[in-house]
């Protein structure tokens, strides 16, 4: 009986030994398939240059922002914060390196994108649902729900203003069609500002085929880097380009407002662990959230090199 538990405790540590060596070996092998040339680590956008092999600042969040989902900028040293669990609106101020105002908008719920406009915040929900409302000095005022064609299968994951256009756009992570609208391409829609009104045929489509020919052209992995899977999205407030990231994949694609694809890059694991928020201060700085995945969260300060 000894004999038949020993046997059963080896055959099971064996077996978990396994387990670890395989996890162990694909881990490895991811890390050696993204060792790219530094230079395609550079994120080009006309004129503006982004070294994303090493943030210029690292900042650290708190435990009530590790599942950071959104990012915008307010203010020249503060930023506008959600994550995926609260109706909670967080001001991080950067020079502080803490949360400095919180407010309460919302119930519980699966945020995922916010962008700040004239002192009106703008929410997205992964349903589709978008939420605004007035930002006061010492509070905020009456929220409001924005109509889309949006759903749940969609799975919209970011938001930002395009000031080029005066529209407010809407990424999607899966599903990119919607009750009014069919597409196999990746479709970005939008809202247009001030009126608020959900525009039912999108504001910009790429495709997969183009995605996978720029993949070539920068000598990118294609296994590696798709299915391209969006997180977030942001406008240059200089160039106008359209920036998108993509967790899954660890990719971040650059479009012209007609949706052309000017630049891809890849992002390292390492430095972004899980990239869901995206924003640019009014100088072209640059900044990216990543979740804390059981740890914390943090948010990276990338300087344009001229």
């Amino acid at each position: 009986m000894n004999l038949e538990l020993s046997t059963g405790k080896i055959t099971a540590l064996m077996s978990g030994l396994i387990i670890l060596l395989t996890f162990l070996v694909y881990w490895q092998l991811s890390l050696l398939s993204e060792n790219y040339d530094d230079q395609q680590y550079m994120l080009n956008i006309s004129g503006f240059s982004y070294d994303l092999n090493q943030p210029n600042t690292k900042y650290k969040l708190v435990e009530e922002l590790n599942e950071i989902s959104g990012l915008g900028f307010y203010s020249d040293s503060t930023l506008a914060c959600i994550q995926d669990e609260k109706g909670h609106l967080y001001f991080y101020n950067l020079e502080k390196n803490k949360i400095i105002r919180e407010e309460d908008f919302g119930s519980k719920g699966d945020y995922e994108g916010v962008e700040i406009i004239d002192q009106t915040a703008y929410v997205l929900k992964s349903n589709g649902n978008v939420y605004h409302f007035d930002i006061f000095e010492d509070d905020i005022g009456e929220v409001s729900e924005i109509e889309t064609d949006l759903s749940s299968s969609n799975d919209t994951e970011g938001l930002a203003f395009n000031h080029a256009s005066n529209q407010v756009l809407i990424i999607c992570k899966n599903k990119n069609d919607t009750k009014n609208f069919e597409t196999d391409d990746f479709a970005i829609y939008s809202i247009e500002w001030p009126e608020n009104k959900f525009n039912k045929t999108p504001a910009i489509t790429y495709s997969n085929e183009k995605l996978r020919h720029a993949l070539d052209d920068h000598d990118l992995d294609k296994k590696k880097h798709l299915p391209f899977k969006p997180s977030a999205i942001a406008v240059h407030p200089i160039t106008d380009d359209i920036i998108i990231l993509s967790s899954v994949g660890k990719l971040m694609v650059v479009l012209d407002q007609s949706g052309q694809i000017k630049n891809v890059s890849p992002l390292k694991r390492s430095v972004f662990s899980q990239p869901e928020g995206i924003c640019f201060d009014q100088s072209g700085v640059m900044y990216i959230s990543n979740e804390g995945r059981g740890k914390s969260g943090d948010i990276l300060q990338f300087q344009p090199l001229f």
